[in-house]
């Protein structure tokens, strides 16, 4: 009989596990769940915006006229309803901070996982061109030298989840590479302005109109304001692809860096204007309310963050279970010791113990076979696959 501590192999355990059961296998191999942090830095794209809405000359603003007069009748600019595209813009927001959590499960090379992401971006101003928005085609003299047409945006921020996948590479050394990519939503949220301010009453009458209109209406029109103020919230669908290594620090705990390139649908808002030429947000009727429509696209980024993570279950492979059995059995020297390590899933243990029984050298498992002398094995030998 092979005695503990003989230096000879024990049959039915792998020998190699001897002596101590000590297997060697990397965090990376290990199947289970786990949890983890990500914090970095994002970069926007350039975010585009289109703001549809019926637009009317100046000259068709029925309140800037004195209660004697109005817009002359025959005017088809002024019968416009059709809602068209008046301003385009593109914006950089530049860098940002992003973070969030994940939890996920690994099986042997893949892994799939939930993650959740906040992220918020600079803001950003953009001059508004009078060559390629509709609003200013017959109006670019109209307004301030001071302070010319701007639109902004600024609190530019998401919430987003996303469910990855990921095929790690494994390798003799603690990295492991993968790649990977996840589908989510996200809720965008970002604040948008505009403001146009005309010429004062000196410079404005200066202004060669044509059509011409009444310099009554002119000095109402001189100096006023248009400006909208709105915040946008809505969810979008979208894709990213990852790309990453992670290092074993121990058995249980990694660090890591991820690469993402995130891309996401548009997102609209309609809103009614704060003022339309200093008065109240009507069109030229006077009495219908001057709505429009902001559309937003490019809604992507790229980002760079590290993601300490924690295995919290591990799924015992054959290496795990040979040190299981090794620490049950004669093989190293015959002492119940402690579980490698592992918290054993339900159902999954490599074997099923009945009751202890113990021999001059150490404990045994299962029930004593008779005839069989104190200290001598009590089960058949153990095998692992």
């Amino acid at each position: 009989m092979n005695q503990p501590g003989n230096g000879s192999a024990t049959p039915g355990v792998n020998s190699s596990l001897a002596p101590g059961c000590s297997p060697a296998r990397g965090q990376t191999d290990q199947d289970g769940f786990y949890v983890g942090l990500q914090v970095g830095r994002a970069n926007a794209s350039t975010l585009t915006s289109v703001v549809t809405g019926v637009n009317h000359p100046t000259r068709c603003d029925r309140l800037l006229y004195p209660a004697s007069t109005s817009p002359p009748a025959s005017d088809e600019a002024c019968r416009a309803s059709t809602p068209t595209a008046i301003l385009n813009n593109a914006f950089n927001p530049g860098g940002g901070v992003v973070s969030g959590l994940l939890f996920g499960y690994r099986a042997d090379r893949v892994r799939v996982e939930v993650e959740y992401l906040t992220r918020s971006q600079g803001p950003a101003t953009a001059a508004v061109g009078a060559t390629t928005d509709v609003v200013l085609q017959g109006k670019d003299t109209e307004w301030s030298d001071d302070q010319p047409p701007r639109e902004w945006i600024r609190d530019y921020a998401a919430h987003q989840i996303f469910a990855n996948a990921y095929y790690d590479f494994p390798n003799e050394s603690p990295w492991t590479p993968y790649v990977g990519g996840g589908l989510g939503v996200a809720i965008t949220t970002l604040n948008y302005a505009n403001q146009f301010i005309r010429k004062p009453d000196v410079e404005y009458l200066r202004i060669d109109f044509e059509p011409d209109w009444p310099d009554a209406a002119k000095r109402a029109a001189a100096g006023t304001l248009s400006s909208l103020d709105t915040t946008v919230r809505q969810e979008a669908f979208g894709f990213q692809v990852l790309a990453g290594a992670d290092y074993a620090l121990t058995e249980h705990t990694s660090v890591g860096v991820t690469g993402r390139w995130a891309q996401f649908g548009h997102i609209t808002d309609e809103a009614t204007w704060d003022l339309i030429r200093s008065h109240a947000p009507v069109q030229a009727d006077g009495v219908t309310p001057f709505d429009t429509t902001q559309r937003f696209e490019g809604i992507s980024y790229l980002a760079v963050t590290g993601r300490p993570e924690v295995l919290l279950l591990t799924d015992p492979g054959p290496s795990d279970r040979a040190a299981a059995v090794c620490s049950l059995t004669w093989a190293c020297g015959g002492r119940l010791r402690a579980f490698p390590g592992r918290v054993w899933r339900a159902g999954r243990a490599p074997f099923s113990p009945t009751r202890w029984v113990r021999g001059p050298s150490g404990i045994g498992s299962g029930p004593r076979i008779q005839g069989k002398g104190e200290g001598e094995r009590t089960t058949p030998p153990l095998t692992v696959s």
